[in-house]
């Protein structure tokens, strides 16, 4: 009997591994396709970057999941034009569309994307070249462009076309320094996510910064804390955010809590607080198109030197502490005023 049991064994491992091998030689060329495909598709995007935005991305190891997923490791990102480093993070997880990659459709390729532990410091001035196409990209076009500019981007591949079904956008503990010969900026984001479909884009910020402005020395560094929750339609015509800033000082003066919602539509930026547990009510109106700010104010027994701590104020000022204040009023500023 132990014999019989061992001879079907045999015969059972050895049908397993003749299928084993049938199996394997089915799928390599599938795998060698799907490798092809990823490589081609990674060639092509540092080629891209490399000469429209003057980048050059490096990085230490790639881990691919043949079915799902790519994740680098190390990657490192270089101003192309004087090999500065400008950007590095330990962790780029990119999670893909098996079908779409397969079918070669460009926009829907991409799931979700997830940064961690990394930097962007950027300077104006060192990195020229890069500045300018990060203008050129950004920039509204022309009057006279705007047909044609409608015409190129209805006809390339974008991530917010009609045929894309979500891309998510995922960072963790990225700091970010933006500098030139007058100012300098440094974020640091904790924790955030853009979300985009074909209809919208939404964010959810959580990060802190300081800005110090070399043509005003005297203010010192100012720092603050906040968050971001905000929504916007595809085009980035119209969209509403609440901005809620922990706190806001820097050696002159600091100032509590405020928490504010915007919204721009029809190139028209508006600011109103949301601060119900003050007495105090600002809204704002930036019109883009020919930069004029109107707006007003209106409080009742609002205390404002409790909101608002002047660490160099005068004696006098100091005095008024107990102040309070009630009334409305309204202002307008413009290129005229």
């Amino acid at each position: 009997p132990s014999m019989k049991l061992s001879t079907r064994h045999k015969i059972e491992l050895f049908i397993f591994v003749c299928m084993l091998l049938i199996s394997f030689s089915l799928f390599r060329p599938f795998v060698r396709v799907l490798e092809s495909k990823v490589s081609s598709l990674r060639e092509k995007a540092l080629a891209e970057l490399e000469q429209t935005y003057h980048i050059r991305i490096s990085y230490e190891s790639l881990s691919p999941s043949v079915l799902r997923s790519i994740s680098l490791k190390n990657v490192k990102i270089y101003d192309a034009d004087n090999g500065a480093e400008i950007a590095a993070c330990s962790d780029f997880s990119i999670r893909y569309r098996f079908l779409a990659l397969l079918t070669g459709k460009i926009p829907d390729i991409l799931d979700s994307v997830f940064i961690a532990d990394g930097f962007i410091d950027f300077d104006m001035l060192e990195n020229k070249g890069l500045a300018s196409a990060l203008r050129s990209l950004i920039r509204n076009p022309s009057t006279d462009t705007q047909i044609e500019y409608a015409e190129d981007r209805a006809s390339a591949p974008s991530v917010f076309s009609s045929g894309i079904e979500s891309l998510t956008v995922d960072i963790k503990n990225i700091q970010i320094r933006l500098k030139d010969a007058a100012q300098n900026v440094q974020v640091r984001i904790s924790e955030g996510s853009c979300r985009i479909d074909s209809e919208s884009l939404s964010v959810s910020l959580n990060a802190s910064a300081s800005y110090k402005s070399g043509t005003y020395p005297q203010f010192g560094q100012a720092e603050t804390a906040f968050t971001i929750e905000g929504k916007c339609d595809k085009d980035i015509t119209a969209g509403s955010a609440v901005v809620n800033i922990a706190h806001l000082s820097s050696q002159q003066f600091s100032v509590q809590h405020i928490k504010v919602f915007t919204a721009y539509r029809n190139n028209l930026l508006t600011f109103n607080t949301m601060q119900d547990f003050q007495p105090f009510d600002l809204n704002a109106s930036w019109n883009l198109e020919n930069n004029t700010v109107t707006g007003g104010f209106k409080c009742r027994d609002y205390m404002p030197m409790r909101s608002v701590a002047l660490y160099t104020a005068p004696k006098l000022v100091k005095q008024l502490e107990q102040l309070e204040m009630s009334g409305s009023a309204r202002f307008s500023l413009g290129a005229g005023t």
